[in-house]
């Protein structure tokens, strides 16, 4: 249906199942976005048997292949409010998923779309590694952190991994005191950076 109606889907996320209802997320164009809705909860959410149809039209996606697919970085359009944002920010926080045993590639692809060394030399980040698995994205957050090093960012020593995040967390908070008092201690120290 979503096809049918020319509506193009970009990345497709499917969670592992929890307690027999499986996530399934895509995003669209934002032109899309209230068509793309209005047609899950007419037509698909039905026919799928789905509990609910949910959407936020404030997620972001970067589409940093986008960007250095045509024009060189330094004058495409699409990319020059993003390096402006990095240029003005001192600080950054990382929140890294755990993608094939390392972090997602399009996040390398952001990071290889700045303007280097300037762009992160000099600033400081965080990170926090997440994973529906036992590792916690530690491979993940081992090897950004090398990226991040290259590119001549200081790092927070403090590198939480939230392990089998989809048991501890209820959609606002961890419902794992320790996971939840890991996250306030990060928070706090990455403020204090």
């Amino acid at each position: 249906s979503v096809a049918d109606a020319n509506i193009d889907v970009d990345m497709i996320i499917q969670n592992l199942s929890k307690d027999g209802l499986t996530d399934f997320s895509f995003t669209v164009h934002r032109n899309d976005f209230a068509k793309t809705v209005d047609l899950l909860k007419e037509k698909v959410a039905g026919e799928l048997g789905a509990k609910e149809v949910t959407g936020d039209a404030k997620i972001c996606k970067v589409s940093a292949v986008k960007f250095l697919g045509i024009h060189p970085k330094e004058t495409h359009p699409d990319w020059a409010p993003w390096q402006a944002k990095v240029d003005a920010a001192d600080k950054f926080v990382f929140v890294i998923p755990e993608y094939n045993g390392s972090f997602p590639g399009i996040l390398k692809c952001f990071v290889d779309a700045l303007q280097f060394p300037r762009s992160l030399r000099g600033k400081k980040a965080s990170m926090i590694g997440i994973s529906d698995g036992t590792q916690g994205a530690a491979l993940a957050m081992s090897h950004f952190g090398d990226v991040l090093n290259y590119a001549g960012v200081t790092t927070l020593a403090l590198r939480p991994r939230f392990i089998e995040v989809n048991k501890h967390w209820d959609g606002q908070r961890f419902s794992n005191p320790i996971y939840q008092n890991l996250f306030e201690e990060h928070v706090k120290q990455t403020v204090g950076m």
